[in-house]
């Protein structure tokens, strides 16, 4: 969260001393995709999930402060009619019993929706945007270049050749090198390993996620402990350079953005000579065979023999 964000949510938390529920809120230009909140003097008055009317209103941001006297009721959580656990409907119930709920407001730079997994990117663009500096903690060989507000975690080492443009992160105890390109925008995560001619092009890389030699990273999220075997290509952009569409729950969803390459769940693996179009979404644990091409979404656990078309 924003620091200044975290400011206001101190001073609201010291009003309730602690002791009072404290609800994250931000002005939406359609509140019905959100949890509209009702706020009376500083104090919500009412919470209502997915609200049937369209329009701007206060929505819930998602962001809690909850004293440990309240966290009883999340064992009274029962599914909605969505068929989900709504974290909302313990807010709800404090509100029933009397119980006040302080609000603290986000402005629209501090806050944005990650209900979609391309926005995972455009929300860590929005932190390195906002960082500005350079913090160089690890180890950078002499003939590697770190250009701009790059930060570089302790027990990070980038090898000789690496090319790192900012803004950009690199984990603690990441492996970089030699000669990858890591291009603005770029999130690599802890202990992960980006290889020997590897490009990382406005991605972000899990924890522990492998890229060890060959392979390119394009406007992608690559999940926790993937292994991308060589020559293994997100590609992001399409022939047409339109938008690219992404299937969201059996519906095609445009992205609003030209180029977008693969969301990967964790603990994929990918085999030699493995191509990934745009928009498509690899589920947890699938396994790739080398030289496939995926053209479309694989399920989580599939093993994937042949061409996916």
């Amino acid at each position: 969260m924003d620091p200044a964000a975290s400011k206001r949510l101190a001073k609201a938390m010291e009003l309730g001393r602690g002791r009072e529920v404290v609800l994250g809120v931000v002005e939406v230009n359609d509140v019905s995709r959100y949890a509209r909140v009702v706020v009376e003097s500083g104090r919500v008055k009412e919470l209502v999930e997915k609200p049937a009317e369209r329009g701007p209103g206060l929505a819930n941001a998602g962001v809690y402060y909850v004293p440990g006297k309240y966290l009883e009721l999340v064992e009274e959580l029962e599914l909605s009619p969505r068929g989900e656990y709504e974290f909302t409907d313990v807010i709800v119930n404090v509100i029933r019993r009397g119980e006040v709920v302080r609000v603290f407001n986000l402005g629209a730079d501090e806050w944005m929706d990650v209900g979609v997994p391309w926005l995972v990117i455009e929300v860590n663009k929005l932190a390195l945007a906002k960082w500005g500096g350079r913090s160089v903690r690890g180890e950078v060989e002499g003939t590697a270049t770190v250009k701009g507000p790059v930060i570089v975690e302790e027990g990070a080492r980038i090898r000789g050749g690496s090319y790192i443009e900012g803004p950009a992160y690199i984990g603690e105890d990441a492996d970089i090198g030699p000669n990858s390109y890591i291009r603005p925008y770029s999130v690599i995560g802890r202990g992960c390993r980006i290889g020997f001619s590897v490009e990382v092009k406005e991605s972000v890389v899990f924890e522990e996620a492998h890229a060890a030699h060959l392979a390119y990273i394009g406007d992608s999220v690559v999940g926790e402990h993937v292994n991308l075997g060589a020559g293994t290509i997100l590609a992001n952009l399409r022939f047409d350079e339109r938008n690219v569409k992404v299937s969201i729950e059996g519906k095609r969803v445009d992205s609003g953005r030209r180029k977008l390459g693969a969301i990967i769940g964790g603990y994929v693996k990918t085999g030699v000579n493995v191509s990934i179009m745009p928009g498509v979404k690899i589920g947890s644990y699938a396994i790739i065979y080398p030289g496939v091409r995926v053209f479309r979404d694989v399920p989580s656990r599939a093993t994937v023999e042949h061409d996916w078309l």
